[in-house]
């Protein structure tokens, strides 16, 4: 089964969940999993968690946010519990709903003082289409390795971001997948970074995608999927890599727990 890559024929935008933008390239959802692979053979359990997950990422992304995009990312960086640092992955299929097709373990930061808190900012995210690079190093960490880095598009404070998704570094990166274990970015098995790095590099996810307001009370990008807006009240569309990333400290142990027969709603 193809984890990346678009999927289906697009609808313009409408502000409903069900449908997206045509001019989308993809719109990703990232949650951290241990390393299994969802199929349509996965067992129903499997399946039913990974649909917990989506309506939980319904919930949180607007929906006009999402009709731009067809692939959907969303990462727990939670410590411990059923979703801790766990990826999920969904596209829309040919009828432009969300389906599951994957999930594989990650690695987020180890959130304690080191040269600097080591954390995962947690929100909705672009990817910067002007800072993905086959081989970074990384100034802050000795020059460490960060294979096919792919860096989120938000600035702080007049400066860009130095958090990224990249494949986690040698045997010991791979090792910690499913661990929190860096120094602030979402850490992925090199064969799931790489093939979604090439297919960018390809333009198989360019288009047209809305730009994010900037969040004056705190001083920058917003990180709660509110878009700039022109003076008719349109969402402001450049072009872009349409991979939504969505990051939440949220263990998913609570959701299971309404899951299961018995339990209150």
């Amino acid at each position: 089964m193809r984890v990346f890559g678009t999927i289906g024929v697009g609808q313009p935008g409408n502000g409903t969940w069900r449908r997206f933008h045509t001019a989308a390239g993809a719109l990703f959802l990232l949650v951290a999993l241990t390393g299994v692979t969802a199929t349509a053979d996965a067992a129903p359990e499997s399946r039913g968690e990974a649909e917990r997950v989506l309506a939980r990422v319904e919930a949180k992304v607007p929906g006009e946010l999402a009709s731009y995009f067809n692939t959907i990312l969303y990462v727990s960086k939670a410590s411990s519990g059923p979703w801790a640092q766990r990826m999920f992955v969904f596209q829309r299929d040919a009828y432009g709903e969300f389906i599951p097709v994957d999930q594989f373990a990650v690695s987020t930061g180890r959130e304690k003082q080191e040269r600097y808190f080591t954390a995962t900012p947690t929100g909705i995210f672009k990817l910067d289409p002007g800072r993905m690079f086959r081989m970074h190093r990384s100034k802050t960490w000795d020059n460490a390795p960060m294979p096919y880095a792919m860096f989120l598009d938000v600035t702080y404070r007049e400066r860009a971001t130095g958090i990224a998704l990249h494949a986690a570094p040698g045997k010991g990166g791979h090792a910690a997948l499913g661990r929190r274990a860096s120094g602030g970015c979402v850490r992925m098995p090199a064969g799931k970074v790489k093939q979604l790095f090439e297919e960018i590099q390809q333009g198989m996810h360019g288009g047209m995608v809305p730009e994010f307001a900037w969040d004056e009370a705190r001083g920058r990008t917003s990180t709660d999927g509110v878009m700039e807006r022109d003076v008719w009240g349109a969402p402001v569309l450049k072009p872009g890599v349409g991979v939504l990333l969505v990051i939440e400290n949220f263990s998913g142990r609570e959701t299971l727990a309404n899951a299961r027969p018995g339990a209150p709603a």
